[in-house]
């Protein structure tokens, strides 16, 4: 099995899984006190987990389906810090249907198609695979996201390729939004800067941060007229959505 994780994340996608595995530990006294019993426990979880999925259409997404709901009920019985990385489905789903609607004319319904859509704060990417699904397999070219969290960066790619996304039709980076880690977010050539289709969050309230003075300098910390409007603006959208 240890085996197969390197061949996972060093050749069979290139670069998209590298350390997908790392915080995997098989040698844990959890799964047994020597090699025997932990061999033993994996054989037993592995051959359960075939047995249920022979049980199961393969036209359903059943690992995907299956992956999704045991994170919502972790996510659920496990507060904050566990909510820091998972949506809910219906505040995933209202945030997915306005983010496909037509920009110029939303009466006209769904947009047909999306280069990319990003999440800043993706979490276990559920919410971007909302989008994707409200659309359709290949209605997004690309898609972005970037996650603090390692464990749940992990989980992200995780989720990306059990729902059958390809390794060319994403992007994960592990870093933090806040301190604008992620290079192709840095540039400051307007004319070179990313633009997305379509951006969408659920984002991390619970995260502990203290801004500095340098950090205050900044250009996406400054407090101009036209940010001072555009924050009024989306109070007011979020007050109509609350009520």
């Amino acid at each position: 099995m240890q085996k197969g994780f390197k061949y996972i994340e060093n050749e069979s996608f290139h670069s998209s899984f590298q350390g997908l595995f790392s915080e995997i530990n098989l040698t844990s006294d959890k799964l047994g006190k020597d090699y025997t019993k932990r061999n033993d426990k994996l054989c037993i979880i592995i051959s359960k987990i075939a047995d249920g999925i022979a049980d199961f259409s393969n036209k359903s997404d059943v690992l995907g389906d299956a992956y999704e709901y045991l994170i919502g009920e972790f996510a659920a019985g496990g507060g904050k810090k566990a909510g820091e990385f998972y949506t809910p489905q219906q505040i995933s789903t209202i945030l997915s249907e306005i983010v496909t609607l037509d920009g110029q004319d939303p009466t006209a319904g769904k947009k047909q198609k999306l280069a990319s859509v990003f999440d800043f704060a993706c979490g276990s990417g559920s919410l971007l695979l909302n989008v994707r699904n409200k659309l359709g397999a290949n209605s997004i070219d690309k898609i972005y996201g970037q996650e603090k969290n390692i464990t749940t960066y992990n989980l992200a790619r995780m989720n990306m390729l059990l729902h059958g996304v390809k390794d060319s039709e994403f992007e994960i980076f592990h870093g933090d939004s806040l301190a604008n880690d992620w290079d192709i977010l840095r540039e400051q050539n307007p004319s070179k800067q990313m633009k997305f289709d379509g951006i969408v969050a659920n984002p991390p309230f619970s995260y502990s941060w203290n801004p500095s003075e340098e950090m205050g300098k900044d250009v996406r910390f400054k407090i101009t007229a036209w940010h001072q409007n555009q924050r009024l603006i989306l109070l007011f959208c979020c007050m109509v959505l609350i009520f």
